[in-house]
């Protein structure tokens, strides 16, 4: 977890009043302090609990009692219990331990609606571009704005909107909208 997460997601809050701000998280580095302070900007906040068990590691057990005990953040906060062996998705093609790969047909919504940050302000194309292989702007030197209507993001929906087959991540990508 960046180190940064809460000031991060202030500025994000601050410079974007309007926009929707989803963090997903293994929870691992979460405290219950942390917590708090990060639910003052952000909307929602989705944690992905890995345990073969299916039981809740420690930090998340601690979010888990807070919400219930203080009956806050109920609605904001998602917990979904995985499996260390669970495949979702295959990240664009980056999931190593799924032996199939199936491509999907339709186009993609994820660059038409979703706006991904990385901690060094760097745009990526979607969610699924985990490892910042498309990058789409800087926020170090651009805005939001000119990189969301740039020539970049422009021309790669453009091209999704033509199929998946003509961009190269999402080419192997079986992640949906």
């Amino acid at each position: 977890m960046d180190k940064r997460i809460c000031e991060l997601a202030k500025i994000a809050k601050e410079a974007l009043p309007g926009a929707y701000l989803h963090i997903i998280t293994n929870g691992i580095l979460m405290t219950v302090d942390k917590l708090k302070e990060l639910m003052k900007y952000i909307d929602m906040l989705a944690v992905d609990n890995y345990d073969d068990g299916l039981k809740l590691i420690e930090p998340v057990r601690d979010i888990y009692e807070y919400c219930m005990k203080n009956n806050v953040y109920r609605d904001r906060i998602k917990i979904y219990l995985r499996k260390k062996t669970d495949i979702l998705s295959n990240r664009a093609g980056q999931v190593k331990n799924r032996s199939r790969i199936k491509t999907l047909r339709s186009s993609c919504g994820y660059p038409f609606g979703q706006l991904v940050i990385r901690p060094d302000g760097k745009v990526s194309l979607c969610c699924n571009d985990a490892l910042g292989q498309m990058t789409m702007g800087d926020l170090t030197k651009e805005s939001i704005a000119d990189i969301w209507n740039g020539a970049i993001f422009r021309q790669t929906r453009e091209r999704l909107l033509e199929g998946r087959k003509n961009v190269k991540l999402c080419s192997v990508c079986d992640g949906y909208i």
